[in-house]
């Protein structure tokens, strides 16, 4: 048995009196493709704030490839793992692949989530 990939476990936030995220539970395996959907205000680009280290979590931890990052700056996270664009409006000087590819590039080898 494999450790998963990513792990959240019960990750939540909070803006004031809002909740935005509300205790998910999550676990990625390794070589899987995982989409999280859902409508818009669901929560979805506050879920990868949170996994990625622009939000910190109120409740909740995030574990990738058996180690603890909640909390942990964004510049760190991103040495880990990689993150493209959530808006199809990108430059219009380049492609949608070659912003992916630029996003793939920043970060160190490591399996993007």
């Amino acid at each position: 048995m494999s450790t998963a990939l990513l792990q959240l476990s019960g990750l939540g936030i909070r803006f004031g009196g809002l909740v935005a995220v509300d205790q998910v539970d999550l676990s990625v395996a390794p070589s899987t493709i995982t989409c999280i959907i859902g409508p818009n205000g669901a929560g979805k680009s506050t879920l990868f704030n949170l996994i990625t280290g622009i939000y910190r979590p109120t409740s909740g931890k995030v574990v990738l490839e058996g180690e603890e990052i909640t909390g942990l700056p964004a510049h760190k996270i991103a040495t880990r793992g990689s993150r493209g664009p959530s808006s199809p409006r990108g430059s219009s000087r380049i492609s949608r692949c070659s912003t992916m590819s630029l996003s793939a590039c920043t970060a160190a080898p490591a399996p993007a989530f």
